[in-house]
């Protein structure tokens, strides 16, 4: 199983970010690997969304179609992203992405990832670009924050 935990600073309110990484239907237009992008199934509930999103994901000859669960949690000052897998390539794949507003400005976010592939190969290729690709995944998200925020 691969995990990775990130925490910063972001100069955009905690909404902002939430906004941005609730938006599964513009990953494709942001984030590599991600070919398609969309959601397929959508309940609203009080204090959250709970999605079906499906993404086609691709480098070189590899593409495959995954579906998750993910879950939108709006507070008043602390939101949440909370994503599972459900079928595709991953035996298990979960992510939690958190949002905090700052008193002094912006928010504190905090990303954290687990997955595992089904395939013996596909998790072989991937211990060696698993720190560089969440990174730049990381990134991407960044990049994207600066684009629609300033």
């Amino acid at each position: 199983m691969y995990t990775y935990s990130d925490a910063k600073h972001m100069p955009y309110t905690a909404q902002q970010m939430f906004e941005l990484v609730s938006d599964i239907e513009s990953y494709q237009d942001f984030l590599p690997w991600c070919l398609a992008s969309r959601i397929t199934k959508r309940q609203k509930l009080k204090d959250r969304d709970i999605l079906s999103a499906d993404l086609l994901i691709g480098y070189k000859m590899f593409r495959e179609t995954y579906t998750s669960r993910v879950e939108l949690i709006r507070g008043e000052q602390t939101f949440q992203v909370l994503a599972q897998n459900l079928n595709g390539p991953f035996k298990e794949m979960k992510n939690h992405w958190t949002m905090i507003d700052r008193v002094e400005g912006g928010c504190n976010l905090s990303f954290d990832v687990a997955f595992e592939f089904k395939s013996f190969l596909l998790n072989q290729m991937m211990s060696v670009f698993f720190q560089e690709a969440t990174q730049k995944m990381i990134s991407s998200f960044e990049a994207r924050a600066r684009t629609l925020y300033g």
